[in-house]
């Protein structure tokens, strides 16, 4: 039964506090914190991040050598990095993340979705929200002037902006006329945890969150020496505002699986590379020792071959292919009928494409784990190999079965 009090769920893979290297984890966000699993089935969680008065920064590539990276810091300056397996993924745990850490801190709290009118004016759609406007803040060309301070003992310099200078900003861009509608505006969202205020002391290299201080959350001070930081830091985002303007293991358990789905993006980013289809994380059944490791699968277009890669060294070369030409694709509804079509692997295929053509009897099984759901898919191949998957969603199952349909019949025309 579903947990009622999640908010978001699904794999990401984490970097190590001991050995430092990454992997995947199955994490759960609820009101109050991060929790991560070693496996999906796992009731004790192998760790949990408490969000009250988190920071969240999302790291670019300038910033650390793995993309998609998610770094929450903690008061007590604590800092963890977490792994999407691609940009809208990373953005959607941002998002959900952000909102737990804003309401932690509820003052005067509203929830986002609700529309905004702009105060001083009306140069900006009444319908565009806070958080429009505060990645706007962030923009690369565009945003608001931020300094850098490298705190004692953290790997990433902190980005801070000063009062006066987020009131500049506002005006500069015209969504606010007036320097005292400004300072109105901003502090409503100094009071909805868009940001922290902060003391910095330069001598000792120490950076204080005051969010628990009443004295600085009332009201945005408009001096150079009052310093902010945002709650989510994700720079060089698209903004509708401005327009178009460590070593890795490859030792995971059996149990652990990446990232539920995948967007089309490319894996890599070369100019010459064909257009990927779909790609996206699935478990795969090994042919030997007949574990289940989890693969990166790439689905590209006007190639001849299903491509998958070792974990989320998406930069490697694969681990190997499948022939798309005559490919036979299944989807399996449950344990029931997994099952059988893996103990028959050299039988020969199905001819009339009906999963009853590879069924043998379940009378031994118990109804307990007929009842199990999986989402896995039966690829077969011309030769009569087969590989078995498991997508972690019923709907990613559907989604790559329909896709492998579609460019293997473009391929076998």
């Amino acid at each position: 039964m579903a947990d009622s009090s999640i908010i978001r769920q699904g794999f990401l893979v984490k970097k190590g506090h001991v050995r430092h290297n990454w992997r995947t984890r199955w994490f759960t966000l609820n009101k109050q914190e991060l929790r991560y699993y070693r496996n999906r089935e796992d009731r004790t969680p192998a760790g949990a991040i408490n969000l009250a008065r988190a920071t969240l920064t999302c790291l670019t590539m300038d910033d650390y050598k793995k993309p998609w990276v998610i770094q929450i810091r903690l008061e007590n300056g604590h800092e963890y990095l977490i792994q999407a397996p691609d940009l809208t993924v990373r953005d959607e745990w941002k998002t959900a993340i952000e909102d737990v850490v804003r309401s932690l801190e509820r003052l005067e709290f509203s929830p986002d979705r609700s529309t905004m009118k702009l105060i001083g004016g009306d140069s900006l759609a009444t319908t565009t929200t806070k958080r429009d406007i505060v990645h706007a803040m962030q923009d690369r060309s565009g945003g608001v002037r931020l300094l850098e301070f490298k705190c004692k003992g953290e790997r990433q310099n902190i980005k801070y902006f000063s009062g006066s200078a987020i009131l500049d900003w506002l005006i500069s861009w015209s969504f606010c006329s007036s320097r005292r509608d400004a300072l109105k505006f901003v502090s409503s969202l100094l009071r909805q945890s868009y940001f922290h205020p902060v003391r910095i002391d330069f001598n000792k290299g120490q950076c204080i969150n005051l969010k628990d201080n009443k004295a600085y959350n009332k009201e945005v001070a408009d001096t150079d020496d009052a310093y902010y930081i945002f709650v989510c830091f994700a720079p060089g985002e698209e903004n509708d505002v401005f327009g178009n303007s460590d070593g890795e293991s490859d030792s995971e358990s059996d149990d652990d699986i990446l990232s539920s789905r995948m967007p089309t993006v490319h894996v890599n980013t070369n100019p010459g590379d064909p257009k990927v289809l779909k790609q996206g994380f699935l478990r795969k059944k090994g042919h030997l020792r007949h574990n289940w490791r989890p693969r990166l699968f790439v689905l590209r277009e006007k190639q001849e071959h299903i491509f998958y890669y070792r974990g989320s060294k998406q930069m490697s070369k694969p681990l190997g292919t499948i022939p798309l030409r005559g490919l036979s694709v299944l989807a399996l509804d449950n344990e029931g009928d997994a099952e059988p079509r893996l103990l028959s692997l050299t039988s020969p295929p199905a001819t009339n494409g009906s999963s009853e053509a590879i069924t043998t009897p379940r009378s031994k099984r118990s109804s307990k784990l007929l009842k199990l759901k999986v989402n896995r898919i039966l690829l077969t191949t011309t030769t009569g190999g087969r590989i078995m998957l498991e997508a972690a969603t019923s709907d990613d199952r559907d989604s790559w079965v329909a896709e492998i349909n579609i460019a293997s019949k473009m391929i076998s025309r």
